[in-house]
């Protein structure tokens, strides 16, 4: 059997459990779907991170790091979400939080059959996006 490094493993609701065995979900599956949930969202830049090792990280793909601003707690039949994120400089912050909860509830419990029991935003920062001005400013 594999080994799940003591993160919490959740069964599926009865249902899913006739026929061939029951199917469980991973604390990590619910983390991914969280990741890719946010960072779809129009506002939000990235997951909040501990500097220059966390970029790093993410750059090469390390999902590890990002799970620290990621907290899942699986309960008996529920899940509760936790995010550290960083939104873009001048986004109206309870707007962008608020379509944060919305769309990591709605993505987790279509994907995993789960119920959300709390979504809990933590905005750590706000960044302007030089990127997207220096474009602005030469088109013009």
């Amino acid at each position: 059997m594999a080994n799940t490094s003591n993160k919490k493993i959740q069964n599926l609701s009865s249902e899913a459990q006739a026929g061939n065995g029951a199917v469980k979900v991973h604390e990590s599956v619910v983390s991914s779907i969280v990741r890719k949930a946010v960072l779809g969202i129009n506002g939000v830049l990235r997951f909040a991170g501990n500097g220059l090792i966390d970029n790093i990280a993410e750059f090469v793909g390390s999902k590890t790091i990002l799970d620290r601003a990621i907290s899942i707690e699986m309960g008996e039949n529920s899940v509760s979400v936790e995010v550290q994120i960083i939104l873009k400089y001048g986004v109206f912050i309870p707007d962008v939080a608020e379509e944060v909860q919305k769309v990591i509830r709605s993505q987790v419990e279509d994907l995993t059959g789960f119920p959300v029991e709390t979504v809990n935003v933590v905005i750590m920062d706000v960044e302007e996006v030089e990127a997207e001005e220096n474009e602005e400013e030469s088109e013009s």
